[in-house]
C-alpha cells in the first residue's frame, strides 16, 4: 500500500485544513473500497462529534473549529496510495 501516511507534504496540508476550520480524517484506499460502511460510520461520528462541539461552544452547529482524530476504534489513515 501507500507509503504517503504520515509524510512531511500531509502534515503541511492537514495544518493548512485545520488553520482553516477544516477537519481531515485519512481513509486507506482499501478501507474505503472494502469497508466503505465503516468508513462511512466514521465519518457520521465525526461529524455528530463536532455537532455536539459546536453546540457547547455556543458556534453555529456543523462548523469546524478544531482538529480531532477518527472513530476512536481505527487511526487515522492516508487516503493516498
Amino acid at each position: 500500500m501507500g507509503g504517503h501516511a504520515g509524510s512531511t507534504r500531509d502534515e503541511a496540508r492537514d495544518a493548512w485544513l485545520v488553520g482553516e476550520g477544516f477537519t481531515v480524517l485519512r481513509f486507506w484506499n482499501d478501507d474505503i473500497l472494502l469497508r466503505t460502511d465503516d468508513v462511512l460510520a466514521q465519518i457520521v461520528f465525526a461529524i455528530e462529534r463536532e455537532d455536539v462541539r459546536a453546540d457547547h461552544a455556543g458556534r453555529r452547529v456543523g462548523t469546524t473549529t478544531s482538529p480531532h482524530g477518527a472513530h476512536p476504534s481505527t487511526a487515522p489513515k492516508s487516503i493516498d496510495s
